[in-house]
């Protein structure tokens, strides 16, 4: 019985994930087209793309396209879920981060972006990779900062960059945790859901094999139990 409670909520986890993830592919593909219908009409706001129009134009409808197979991928919920999460995350970083570089760099804002997808990954994923999303997605901003410092473009990022970085740990492991709890607690109530049918279930399998009579009416004076002897004491079918 504990062998089969453990893969129920095992599996009842699982289920959940990939819930998730579909959800955050969903996500992923209205970012993805508001990224490139922006553009392709110049709508506000007019940065996005500006300083390398080709190279947004190219990522943005390349990232529509992938974000299309993805929600497909986790709505059918292909391959396994750590691999094929951690998967999307690191593509999305480097779709963002090309985009936040086709936008001019960090002064342009997008990087806040990116704290959605770190976000993610510490819902999703386990602790340790958590952390190795937000580490590749600082990386990409201290590399942003490193090509805005080489060309010489305005003023140092790097304290933006730095900024960012420790965004990114510190949301990773706050979501985490908070979605460990969750998961807890909803495992905990689904625990003590199916607990209860049991109790109520062995309760009515009791009632019905007494010896003595037991009749339950509700307020309306409908039946909704009797057992075999109160039905045999009556002479009627139970």
């Amino acid at each position: 019985m504990a062998g089969e409670d453990f893969s129920t909520n095992r599996f009842q986890q699982d289920q959940a994930s990939w819930r998730a993830l579909t959800l955050f592919s969903g996500y992923r593909l209205f970012l993805a087209a508001v990224l490139f219908v922006v553009f392709y009409l110049q709508l506000a706001p007019e940065f996005i793309g500006k300083k390398y129009p080709l190279l947004h134009h190219y990522v943005s409808l390349s990232y529509l396209m992938v974000a299309v197979l993805l929600v497909i991928f986790s709505s059918r919920r292909w391959g396994i879920f750590i691999t094929q999460c951690s998967l999307q995350l690191i593509i999305d970083i480097v779709a963002l981060a090309l985009i936040i570089h086709a936008a001019g760099g960090l002064q342009s804002g997008l990087g806040a972006l990116l704290v959605v997808v770190v976000v993610a990954g510490g819902a999703l994923i386990p602790g340790r990779l958590a952390v190795f999303i937000a580490a590749i997605a600082t990386l990409s901003v201290l590399l942003e900062a490193v090509y805005a410092e080489f060309i010489g473009v305005g003023q140092s990022h790097f304290a933006q960059a730095g900024m960012l970085g420790a965004i990114f740990f510190i949301t990773a492991l706050l979501a985490h945790l908070l979605s460990r709890t969750m998961q807890r607690s909803q495992l905990l109530a689904e625990q003590q859901a199916q607990d209860l049918n049991k109790l109520a279930s062995l309760n009515q399998h009791i009632i019905r094999r007494m010896q003595v009579a037991v009749l339950v009416v509700d307020e309306q004076g409908y039946v909704t139990l009797c057992n075999q002897s109160a039905a045999q004491y009556m002479g009627i079918e139970n």
